[in-house]
């Protein structure tokens, strides 16, 4: 007896793979290539798109627990990335990127696009234009409220997807009104 699927249930299955896929690839590599260990890649790109981040802030956007964001942001300022300031009231700690950090954040976001190009080849650009159409339409559904939209972006290249054009643009407005109202 054989089983029957649908093509619905055939293709969530392709799109299943081809996103554990890529995520995988695209956080093994990084994460090679900044060596500083796990979740170097992403808490590089994260604070250095949103200056003066604190720990709490990166650790939302990471999903991790503080003692686990404590740990990679005493690894990235040993490894000469990431330089620590005092907040105002002294118990707030800051995050930013010195130069050779920023240098290794893009490095990771040029391998990112390296890989997700290389995924994406096959398609010829209005398959490629087509395609991105309607992962974009997709994106949102993913947005949960554990998965919020930074955690989602967090490898994402921010001068590439401005706010006006980001899918997940409103729904990271939504949240934030949720936090802040």
């Amino acid at each position: 007896m054989t089983n029957v699927f649908s093509p619905s249930q055939y293709f969530a299955n392709i799109v299943g793979a081809l996103s554990v896929g890529l995520a995988d690839r695209i956080v093994e590599e990084t994460e090679a290539l900044v060596g500083v260990g796990a979740n170097a890649s992403a808490a590089l790109v994260l604070i250095g798109s949103r200056p003066d981040l604190t720990i709490d802030d990166l650790r939302h956007g990471m999903k991790l627990t503080h003692s686990a964001t404590v740990r990679t942001v005493m690894r990235l300022n040993a490894a000469g990335l990431v330089e620590k300031r005092s907040g105002r009231d002294g118990r707030s700690v800051y995050l930013r990127l010195n130069a050779k950090g920023r240098r290794d954040m893009n490095r990771a976001l040029q391998l990112r696009e390296k890989i997700v190009g290389e995924a994406l080849s096959a398609l010829n650009p209005a398959e490629l234009a087509q395609f991105g159409a309607m992962a974009a339409r997709v994106l949102p559904k993913v947005v949960t409220r554990s998965e919020t939209a930074e955690v989602i972006c967090r490898l994402c290249d921010g001068k590439v997807c401005t706010d006006a054009e980001c899918p997940l643009t409103k729904e990271r407005d939504c949240q934030l009104g949720a936090e802040h109202g």
